[in-house]
């Protein structure tokens, strides 16, 4: 089962996971180019937009891989597909829209800044396209072309990189040089997506799978909502509540913890499709505990060491004055990693088919966090704010691996995950209190002699032994 999951997560997790990678490149060139404040500006409509994503796509992806199998007949799958389509042409004309009316109150009450009112605008234009994109995306998955994915979306991504290096660093075209770099790459990767499923796309809208599609995704938008509305109401209140400068340092540290987010991205890409075809095996078995204990230990591994050396690396592909959030890094490993972990061990709603335990859960930590940002928002600094964020992973946390272990009694934890918490913890304190990189240094050794520890207790060092035998004896045959 095991070789299983690595061997999805070598197919469907590393390859697509490579565009977040080179998506990491485009962090030096913005934090050189722009201010704090507008680099956390660029935060603000991203999350913007990809809220507003989750509405004009109206889950009709979903609805699509939902009925896509029905029927194994040519007709059918384009009926499908193209009525599909033209579903998501509407809804997303239709979001887009309304956006566009109500752009004085969101330039008002959210972004707070009339100057960006061509930048929000550069942003509803991405939003169309991407959300076109989204969906054709999802055509050559459903359709077994899983290799076609990966090599439009490292396309998509290459064109996005090339494209903002271009608008932003040789024509100068400042925070709307980033916008056009991602419509320029969402627009190339949809015509190659039509290009691909030119042939499952007609001139043909049947109502009665519409009907279909719609009955099936209107009642998943709540759930989806609820989770989608963290992001910009978080941001909402950092903007109203304190500097613009504490998104920028938000922003900044939540990219340097992206890197850590490609394990996560890797692994949930290949759990998810594995959890549903062997369902009986995982919950019955220790297989989740082990699995979910790699990710939390690679996770883990990789936050102390990125929380650590966090200083070096704002220096090395940012500038100074981001130095005043830097406390914001362990803080965001934390909570990125809590969130991976509850996609991991919180599978049981999924497989239930009671989702609405996961709205629920959602909706709870939504307003929780909420009432904690405004109650005490006069006594919160960047700590504040950071502890805000892993609260609300960690209630989502506490409800769904609770509910998953009601409904199937197996173990989930592993004792050396509580080491690996202690050792973020020391590194997060190693940064709050300016500790000299002598003192960082020693605490990377301990993160290192514990990484052996666990791989010993694991057995992994036995694996890679063998896998080194293996590999040098295949080389000297």
């Amino acid at each position: 089962m095991l070789k299983e999951f690595f061997k999805n997560m070598s197919i469907y997790g590393i390859l697509p996971v490579m565009g977040k990678f080179l998506s990491f490149l485009l962090v030096p060139l913005y934090a050189k180019m722009f201010s704090v404040e507008e680099f956390g500006m660029i935060d603000v409509i991203d999350v913007l937009v990809f809220f507003l994503l989750l509405l004009t796509s109206f889950e009709i992806p979903t609805a699509l891989g939902r009925y896509f199998y029905d029927s194994p007949d040519m007709k059918y799958k384009q009926a499908i597909v193209s009525t599909g389509l033209y579903l998501t042409l509407i809804t997303t004309s239709l979001f887009t829209f309304l956006t566009l009316i109500f752009e004085e109150q969101i330039l008002t009450y959210y972004i707070g800044i009339y100057q960006y009112r061509s930048l929000f605008r550069l942003s509803l234009i991405w939003l169309f396209i991407s959300s076109i994109n989204t969906y054709l995306s999802f055509i050559p998955r459903y359709d077994n072309k899983p290799k076609q994915y990966v090599i439009v979306s490292l396309i998509s991504i290459s064109i996005k990189l090339v494209s903002a290096v271009l608008f932003v660093a040789v024509f100068e075209m400042g925070l709307e040089g980033v916008f056009w770099g991602y419509i320029c790459g969402s627009s190339l990767s949809s015509l190659i997506y039509l290009f691909i499923a030119r042939k499952l796309i007609i001139l043909r809208f049947s109502m009665i799978l519409a009907k279909k599609a719609i009955a099936y995704s209107f009642p998943l938008m709540f759930g989806v909502l609820a989770m989608g509305m963290w992001a910009p109401l978080s941001r909402y209140f950092m903007l109203t509540f304190f500097p613009v400068a504490i998104i920028g340092y938000y922003s900044f540290s939540s990219r340097i913890i992206s890197v850590n987010s490609i394990i996560h991205t890797s692994l949930g890409i290949a759990w998810n499709p594995m959890l549903f075809e062997n369902k009986n095996i995982l919950t019955q078995t220790d297989y989740i505990k082990r699995i979910s204990g790699i990710m939390a230990f690679l996770s883990f591994s990789f936050g102390i060491t990125l929380t650590l050396f966090s200083p070096e690396i704002t220096f090395f592909i940012g500038k100074r004055e981001f130095l005043e959030g830097i406390a914001f890094t362990g803080l965001l490993a934390l909570a990125t990693t809590i969130k991976a972990l509850t996609n991991l061990r919180g599978f049981a709603p999924y497989l239930t088919d009671q989702t609405h335990v996961v709205s629920i859960s959602n909706i709870l930590s939504l307003i929780t966090c909420c009432l904690i940002m405004i109650l005490l928002k006069d006594k919160m600094g960047i700590i504040g704010i950071g502890l805000v964020m892993i609260l609300y992973e960690a209630i989502n946390y506490i409800i769904l691996t609770f509910y998953t272990y009601k409904k199937y009694p197996i173990s989930m934890h592993n004792s050396y995950e509580i080491g690996l918490i202690g050792l973020l913890f020391l590194a997060e304190l190693a940064i709050i209190y300016v500790q000299p990189l002598v003192v960082r240094i020693v605490l990377f050794l301990l993160l290192s002699l514990y990484t052996f520890y666990v791989l010993k207790l694991t057995g992994g060092i036995e694996k890679i032994r063998e896998m080194a035998k293996y590999y040098v004896a295949k080389k000297n045959k």
